[in-house]
This record gives structure tokens, C-alpha cells and sequence, in this order.
């Protein structure tokens, strides 16, 4: 090899050093940094499906990320370019990104904590579910009645009424109608079987 080539050659090595120890220096203080220092909430809903790209661009509209390159190598860095869970998320401008990617990683979302009280009828709780936005009330009250829905549960009645078990439960935006209708059957079912 020519002086001049091994030259070229050092000098773009050492180019990709510093550019690679400047980066990473960057991209660790960004890791550890507060998003700002507000301390103030943001709601985010990311639906099922959604793409990374479109998580970037949803948390960047809610000012939640302020460099989206270097929240793309930290990303990439914590491997979870694959492991973003839909859901609706609650984060605390005081989070670092990191954190903020923890949390979508572990799915760490909202849940909404719903008391059913005993005595409601299905409407008031079709009511009180979609006073939280987390069914349509038409589709509730439609399943209510459905035979093959009601038969895929072993209700061998007309109507769910009296199976939606009163308790509190754990519920998140990521569940259909049929999830959670499902979720409180099968609670007063384990209970009856117990």
C-alpha cells in the first residue's frame, strides 16, 4: 500500500473515531437527560400496528422527543425497534428518554381502574364504561344479546344481564368491547368454579 494511500486511509479512521466517541458521548447525555423540566404530563395513544416511524412522529407532535435522530440510535442502541407496545401511555416530562422507551417496551400504559358496583344493570355499565371511553356502548349492548357471543362464554340465557360480574377492574384502550365483556364473566365464572 502507498504512503499516501495508508494517509487516506488513517486519517478516515481516525475521522470515524471521533465521529463515533463524539456520538456516543451525545447520545449518553441525551439518554439521561429529562425530557424538559416542566413536569408535566402527556397522554399518548399509539394504535396496534403503528409503525416506528409513526411512534417517533406521535411522540415528537407531543413534545416528548427533541432530537429524533438520537432517539433513533437509543432506540436502536436498547434494541427495541421491535418491541414498541401499542396502548395509551402516560408520560412525565421529567422522564429521560431512556425511561420513555422503557416504558413503551414493557407496555407500561394506562390502565383505568373501573368499579362495578352489584345492582347495575347492562346499560349503566355500557354507561359507566363508556363514560372512560373504553367501549363503544351500541356494540356492548348489541353483544349483550348475541346468542353465538353469549354461547362462546357457555351463557345459555338470552341476555348477559346478571353475568358481568361487580368487582373493580383493571382495564386498558388497547381492549375491544368483547375483551373486557369477556374479562368480567370469567371473573364471576372463576369464582363460582372455586
Amino acid at each position: 500500500m502507498k504512503k499516501s494511500n495508508k494517509k487516506i486511509l488513517y486519517t478516515l479512521l481516525t475521522c470515524l473515531a471521533v465521529f463515533i466517541v463524539g456520538f456516543s458521548a451525545l447520545l449518553l447525555n441525551y439518554s439521561n437527560s429529562p425530557i424538559d423540566h416542566k413536569n408535566s404530563t402527556v397522554l399518548v395513544n399509539i394504535h396496534t400496528g403503528t409503525s416506528l416511524s409513526e411512534v417517533v412522529k406521535i411522540l415528537n407532535q407531543a413534545d416528548l422527543i427533541k432530537h429524533p435522530v438520537l432517539f433513533y440510535g437509543l432506540i436502536t442502541i436498547n434494541g427495541a425497534t421491535r418491541s414498541i407496545r401499542a396502548g395509551e401511555y402516560e408520560f412525565n416530562t421529567s422522564l429521560t428518554p431512556s425511561e420513555l422507551i422503557d416504558k413503551l417496551s414493557l407496555g407500561d400504559m394506562r390502565y383505568y381502574y373501573i368499579t362495578i358496583s352489584e345492582g347495575l344493570s347492562v346499560r349503566e355499565i355500557a354507561t359507566r364504561l363508556s363514560a372512560f371511553n373504553l367501549i363503544n356502548k351500541e356494540e356492548f349492548l348489541e353483544l349483550a344479546k348475541d346468542k353465538a357471543f353469549l354461547e362462546s362464554m357457555n351463557i345459555k340465557a338470552d341476555s348477559i344481564e346478571g353475568y358481568l360480574f361487580p368487582d373493580t377492574y383493571k382495564v386498558s384502550r388497547t381492549m375491544t368491547t368483547r375483551q373486557i365483556m369477556c374479562m368480567m364473566v370469567d371473573q364471576g365464572q372463576n369464582l363460582h368454579r372455586k
